[in-house]
Parts: C-alpha cells; structure tokens; sequence
C-alpha cells in the first residue's frame, strides 16, 4: 500500500508541475468533463471489514487456529465529473476495497484458511468550488449512494477436505471531503480530506476535456 501512495503522490506532483498555469477558471468552460483515477486510505469500509473479520478470531481460536494477520489494498477509486458552471461539478464515482487475512492451525499448519471482504462502492457525487486560481483550485465534495460487499469465508483441513461460505451484503454509501485541492493543466493532480467510504486521504490524477 505504501507503494502505492508513494506513486500516486509523485502523480500529483509530476501534473501539478506539468503547465501549472496553463489552467485557468474560464478553461471549466471549455473542457467541461473530467476524469480522474485516485487512491484513499482509512475508508469506512475498510474498518468494517476489519472489525467483522475479528469477529471470526474468537471462534477460530477455540478451534486451535492462527490468524496471519490483516491487510487491505486501500480504495481504488475512479470517478467523472462534468462543470455546470463556475461553482458546481456534478458526476460519479465507482471503487474498490478488499480486505483480507489467511490463518493455519497452530498445532497443524497444515490446516490452512482464508477470509476475504471484497467491497463495490458506487455513489453519485457532487463538488462545490469555493477557490479557482490560474493553476489551482479548492473544493467540497459530497458523495451518495451504495456498497456491495462480497464475503468469502473458506477452510482446507489437512486431509484436503474443504469447506466454507459466502454471502452478500449491501450498504449505504457516502463520503465527505470538506477540504479537496486540484493543480495543473488539463491534467492535473489532487488531494482531498475527508470522511467516508473512499477514505480519509484520498490522492490522484485527473484529465479534463
């Protein structure tokens, strides 16, 4: 995940250095439609997962089982956008979060298992900017809609026999970004804070046209 936050903020920082003035509030006009491809972590989801998949420790503990640990690929994200003047962006975004852990028995490692929560979230979204500069621009984002996740849960005992299940659950979806920058030319990159299922620090590129 590291990595990952590594290159997208050298993205952000490579567009913001690319034309950085070429951009300038009359230019929403011209190239009304964005489309961006972002990373966040600290999502909602990504807590839930966690907390839902600590709920299976207790019982796989009474049955002599080791959790490897947890991990997550963050919220992988794209979204489109397109300006209906100087202050509003109206668009969507649609992401993905997995969240995962494997575990062994401790007197058998043999036994081995996995536990897995694989997140869709889709959500129309709307931004509000408060600050257009030549080069640079600041807005509130406010995203709605609804999250699928697809859980699995298997066992492979030592004889080779396996089991497991898996099921659906959906979820209302919603984010939060009350702090969102954007700098560059056409293509620009992009930080936003905030709350929600695309998490709380949320990095990417965007291109308008």
């Amino acid at each position: 995940m590291k990595k990952i936050v590594s290159f997208l903020l050298l993205l952000t920082l490579s567009a913001g250095a690319f034309k950085a003035s070429a951009f300038t509030p009359e230019d929403y006009y011209k190239y009304p439609n964005d489309i961006a491809v972002y990373y966040g972590v600290a999502s909602i989801q990504t807590f839930v997962s966690l907390l839902a998949g600590t709920m299976l420790v207790i019982p796989t503990a009474i049955d002599g089982m080791q959790f490897n640990g947890f991990h997550s690929t963050g919220c992988i994200s794209v979204s489109y956008h397109r300006s209906l003047g100087k202050t509003v962006s109206v668009g969507g975004t649609l992401s993905y979060t997995r969240v995962y852990s494997g575990f062994h028995g401790k007197e058998d490692p043999a036994v081995t298992g996995k536990f897995a929560l694989n997140w869709i979230v889709a959500m129309a979204a709307s931004k509000f900017y408060w600050f257009k500069k030549p080069g640079v621009a600041m807005y509130t984002k406010v995203g709605l809609g609804a999250g699928m996740s697809l859980n699995r849960f298997t066992k492979k005992d030592a004889d080779g026999t396996q089991g497991g299940s898996s099921n659906v659950v959906w979820a209302p979806a919603a984010q939060l970004s009350p702090v969102g920058i954007e700098f560059g030319g056409r293509f620009r990159g992009f930080v936003e804070l905030g709350v929600g299922m695309e998490g709380i620090l949320n990095a990417g590129v965007k291109y308008y046209l």
